[in-house]
């Protein structure tokens, strides 16, 4: 499954809290738009216990995936990002989201009693 990412403007809760609002754009097919393949979270993102202890990187970095996340969890726009990490594209910024999105699809909670 491939997903692309659309980054609208910050949206406001009942409550006065502020938000930047990503959509998620599912693609279904095709994979490939001419002769360029559609990239996956897997062909940007790579885990090797010799760099940062395994933590899921930007693949060619030591970005990790948890520290993109909390930098978007903290309202940083994709240009910020960009702008402060030149060796990223924003391919690398989706692909974090992809993977950190597919990990918590494969979380199971088990209830305390």
């Amino acid at each position: 499954m491939v997903f692309a990412i659309e980054e609208s403007s910050f949206a406001e809760t009942e409550q006065g809290l502020s938000f930047r609002q990503y959509r998620f754009l599912m693609i279904t097919a095709p994979l490939t738009i001419g002769e360029k393949r559609i990239l996956t979270w897997k062909d940007r993102i790579s885990m090797d216990p010799n760099i940062m202890v395994g933590k899921p990187v930007i693949k060619g970095t030591r970005i990790t995936v948890a520290h993109i996340v909390n930098l978007m969890a903290q309202r940083w726009s994709t240009e910020e990002i960009l702008k402060n990490f030149p060796q990223l594209k924003k391919e690398d910024l989706e692909a974090a989201l992809k993977y950190a999105a597919e990990t918590l699809k494969q979380e199971k909670v088990y209830p305390l009693k």
